[in-house]
């Protein structure tokens, strides 16, 4: 079966997120899986705002505002001595905006276009340290997504994000515990097994990797879409896994490939749009379950060794995210 019929590729990670409030995720050292879920994430270094800087003392007055491009954000620091600092300075390897606080929040960021998703690091100097994003939505306090500081003291950096469906606005860090030094922004240093939302040079900086910055921070302003499909390695010859969540349940799905690419094609039969072009059915149509998951096991041809492919499942009016892979 052929139809005649936008979403992003995404990574093909494995799903682990904590639910703390109603539509918001919270993921703790866990990139891979926060860009799998946060659709048309960006990733941004404090230090390219300020490159080249030979004051390594603080940098910005107590209200800063950045421009992201699909987002400007306004940084107000609430605490006596902190602001955005150079990864350079020598000050027990801190890279970015200490948020410590006595009490109340240390920082706020205020965000002109509402984000969906943002994921950060922070940092202590104990396993008692602990920062806590309160997030905002119209004023209304929407979640505390909460990360301690690690299961050894001298931690230098522990990742927090989050994924919402609801918009927030506003993010307010606060010292949730009784460590000292509680920091956001990336570290000269990741802890142990830390993941990285990866590097970025800055022609000209002299930092301690010389021009090679690590990321800080990284957002969306795209609603995640929460049907979501995953694809196991697929080798020519071999059968290939491919399962979805976040559905309607008990509903009809079709699972879709292309071999031309990406593509918005709309699927009259089900009135919706296709992500990919010249869609073409793979295997027969099923049903999802109560909670709207739905699987396959297909044989994948040994003549289609090599060949990028990408995948969809549709359902009436609602189209999953698509998965980009390539055959073994």
């Amino acid at each position: 079966m052929r139809f005649a019929a936008a979403a992003v590729c995404v990574g093909l990670a494995s799903l682990g997120a904590t639910q703390v409030h109603g539509q918001v995720s919270e993921y703790f050292s866990d990139v891979a899986n926060w860009l799998y879920n946060a659709d048309g994430a960006q990733r941004y270094a404090l230090d390219s705002f300020y490159p080249g800087i030979d004051d390594k003392g603080d940098l910005t007055p107590q209200t800063v505002t950045l421009d992201l491009g699909m987002t400007q954000v306004t940084i107000t620091r609430n605490d006596g001595g902190g602001a955005l600092r150079d990864a350079s300075i020598p000050f027990g390897w801190v890279s970015d905006a200490p948020l410590y606080a006595t009490s109340g929040p240390g920082s706020t960021w205020q965000f002109s276009t509402p984000v969906y998703s943002f994921y950060v690091y922070y940092g202590s100097l104990s396993i008692t340290s602990r920062a806590a994003m309160k997030l905002y939505s119209g004023n209304q306090l929407v979640a505390t997504v909460t990360r301690f500081g690690g299961s050894i003291d001298g931690v230098f950096a522990v990742g927090q994000g989050f994924v919402s469906q609801t918009p927030i606005d506003k993010i307010e860090f606060w010292k949730a515990g009784e460590g000292d030094s509680v920091l956001i922004g990336a570290f000269v240093g990741l802890a142990d097994g830390e993941p990285s939302l990866g590097t970025i040079r800055i022609p000209g900086y002299q930092g301690p990797h010389g021009d090679l910055v690590d990321y800080d921070f990284a957002l969306t302003t795209t609603r995640p879409n929460p049907f979501k499909l995953t694809v196991s390695e697929l080798v020519g010859g071999q059968n290939g896994e491919f399962s979805a969540i976040g559905g309607a349940p008990s509903t009809r799905s079709y699972l879709i490939y292309s071999l031309a690419g990406l593509g918005q094609v709309f699927i009259p039969q089900l009135s919706v749009t296709a992500g990919i072009r010249s869609p073409i059915l793979a295997g027969s149509p099923r049903n999802t379950d109560a909670n709207g998951a739905v699987s396959w096991r297909l044989p994948i041809p040994a003549n289609s060794r090599g060949r990028d492919v990408w995948f969809q499942v549709l359902q009436q009016g609602q189209a999953s995210t698509v998965a980009a892979t390539w055959i073994n």
